[in-house]
């Protein structure tokens, strides 16, 4: 049987354009393509002579990788990880619904990954 994947729903965006959604006393909280927020020390943007027009700031490409695909993997895999913990007797008890969706392989839970 073969699985079939869009990638594309997989992919944070490479758009280095973020909106800046809130600002704080030493942070900002910005807002990615795919919605994904993220905080950013202003002192980064400042260092990085970035700037911000319209409300928006277009991040160098370590900063966004740093800032929000990092911050947003890290995320994602602790939420992941919490999941698989709380539902993990009833995911392996299905697990031939499971293994049926190409997307279930790129999921990795943390206590199954050495």
């Amino acid at each position: 049987m073969k699985l079939n994947i869009n990638l594309n729903e997989w992919v944070i965006s490479n758009s280095k354009v973020c909106t800046i959604v809130n600002e704080y006393e030493r942070d900002y909280e910005i807002q990615n393509k795919n919605g994904l927020i993220s905080t950013i020390p202003k002192a980064i943007i400042e260092a990085n002579e970035l700037s911000i027009v319209n409300g928006s700031v277009t991040l160098s490409e370590g900063v966004y990788e740093h800032y929000v695909v990092h911050d947003a993997r890290h995320k994602s895999q602790k939420l992941f990880n919490d999941l698989f913990s709380k539902h993990a007797a009833h995911i392996f008890k299905n697990k031939s619904i499971v293994l049926s969706r190409a997307e279930y392989y790129l999921l990795r839970p943390g206590i199954l990954v050495g």
